[in-house]
């Protein structure tokens, strides 16, 4: 008999989300960007607010205002709609990112429970939003939440579509939703959002001989969806700029992943080695992983054929081995690649252990108590170590240091960034931040004359001679310097 009813059961997950999700949404608040990545992304978003520009991502980069080809726009349309309602903050930025996870736990649980039962899709949402990286992302200006729930959606989509097979109009249904998923991730990150979730498709329906199914597809609403949704930006961005479809194709989107000087032009890429993708994958999907060797009884059965034919184990376990081995072939892989395993892997844990009552009846105890323990443990450490990574980022970037800055300065001098300026610094201060080029560290010194000048830790190591200005404040890793028409006022040294 479970120690617990299902009902009961649903209600203090529901709860237990509602805390977290509280949790997240502080730390979305108070938590300050990070750079690089964030904080350009976050800028993206808050210009397209400022500038009523929703069509071309722009941002400050190397002191100019340009376009930013790296990406397509829908991400950026999402956090500067969202500034639009909740005012130009890190909440506003975020939030396309809490949305995009709220919306893959609602069609998890929605598919799941559809093809399986409820307490399935319970155990599956449970393990994705308490997997730390999930949780994290969850709430981070990146383009990886939003790019997760169109991979997933529109693998959810597909089995939708397999499962309605009494119906030709629900079929055609999940086929436009199919398209608009891919058009959607398609207009995330690129083709990247076709490749990944098509792999898997196009094995499933070899291995099982699935060729009938593709005449009940959507062929012509479908695919006219698809390019309703993609085509306009992509004109508009290359007639106005003729070597973006080049530069977006070609090189972000091929020879990132197999040279390492492919030509970025904004930054420089991830370098690991092959097959790091494994252990991300791992690193991901902590805590929940630690469930796998409880399943060591039913390692047989996924050694037969008839097992990999149900379409939610493949799309969830299949699809999990395949994002591995594709990512396995690069050694340009970050992290965030690997977002989308967490979702689909939870699935295929869930239904394995068949319904949340199995994590609680007696006799389950017997075998999986210490692993519980651990899994629970796990899950606290994890959290511990996001609180810490969140203080970490606080030291890090640049939002206290402008406050304190800002205090002492009383809002009378620009702000001058020695060698190059943080992409956060342009979100939180932008009225304040001189614009230039990057430079040598002399060059700030000579420009800033009549500026608080700003020199990290690692730049400020660079310098040959000692600065004749005062020091009017060390944070961290910054030093503010007084420019030298202040060098006789009075000004607070700290």
């Amino acid at each position: 008999m479970p120690i617990f009813r299902k009902y009961s059961l649903t209600k203090t997950l529901v709860a237990m989300l509602a805390v977290f999700l509280f949790i997240r949404i502080v730390f979305m608040i108070y938590m300050p960007l990070f750079d690089p990545s964030e904080g350009r992304y976050a800028n993206i978003s808050a210009n397209m607010e400022i500038y009523h520009n929703y069509l071309e991502p722009q941002f400050i980069h190397h002191g100019v205002l340009q376009n930013f080809e790296g990406k397509p726009p829908l991400m950026f349309q999402l956090g500067g709609l969202a500034c639009k309602v909740f005012g130009i903050n890190s909440f506003a930025v975020r939030f396309p990112s809490l949305l995009a996870a709220i919306g893959i736990l609602i069609f998890m649980y929605s598919v799941v429970k559809h093809y399986k039962n409820e307490e399935t899709a319970v155990l599956a949402v449970l393990l994705t939003f308490f997997s730390t990286f999930f949780y994290v992302t969850s709430g981070l200006s990146l383009t990886d939440m939003l790019l997760t729930f169109t991979i997933t959606g529109a693998l959810f989509a597909y089995i939708e579509f397999l499962n309605a097979t009494s119906s030709k109009i629900k079929r055609k249904y999940w086929s436009c939703i199919f398209c608009i998923m891919l058009a959607l991730g398609m207009m995330t990150k690129g083709p990247i959002a076709i490749v990944l979730p098509g792999i898997p498709i196009f094995i499933y329906t070899i291995w099982n001989k699935k060729w009938k199914d593709l005449k009940f597809h959507a062929w012509i609403i479908g695919p006219l969806l698809f390019f309703a949704i993609c085509v306009p930006w992509f004109w508009m961005m290359q007639n106005k700029n003729p070597d973006f479809l080049n530069y977006f194709f070609i090189n972000e989107n091929f020879k990132r992943f197999l040279f390492s000087h492919y030509g970025d032009r904004y930054g420089s890429g991830h370098e690991f080695f092959y097959g790091m993708s494994v252990l991300w994958f791992i690193v991901v999907n902590l805590p929940g992983v630690l469930l796998l060797p409880l399943l060591k009884s039913k390692f047989k059965r996924w050694k037969t054929h008839r097992f990999w034919r149900d379409p939610l184990i493949f799309f969830s376990g299949g699809s999990t081995i395949l994002i591995i081995l594709f990512w396995g072939l690069t050694p340009r892989v970050p992290i965030a690649y690997l977002l989308p395993t967490v979702p689909l892997t939870s699935i295929f844990i869930a239904s394995q252990f068949g319904s949340t009552r199995l994590l609680f009846r007696f006799h389950f105890w017997e075998i999986a108590w210490k692993n519980t323990a651990i899994f629970g443990f796990a899950t606290t450490l994890l959290m511990a170590l996001f609180l810490v990574l969140s203080m970490h980022t606080s030291s890090q970037t640049t939002k206290l240091l402008l406050v304190k800055t800002e205090k002492l300065n009383n809002g009378s001098q620009q702000l001058y960034f020695a060698c190059r300026t943080p992409y956060s610094a342009h979100f939180y201060a932008r009225d304040k931040i001189v614009l230039h080029p990057k430079e040598e560290i002399n060059q700030s010194l000579k420009e800033s004359s009549n500026d608080l000048l700003i020199i990290s830790e690692h730049n400020y190591k660079k310098l040959t001679k000692k600065i004749d200005r005062n020091c009017i404040l060390r944070l961290n890793k910054w030093f503010v310097f007084a420019p030298k028409c202040l060098q006789n006022a009075s000004i607070e040294k700290i």
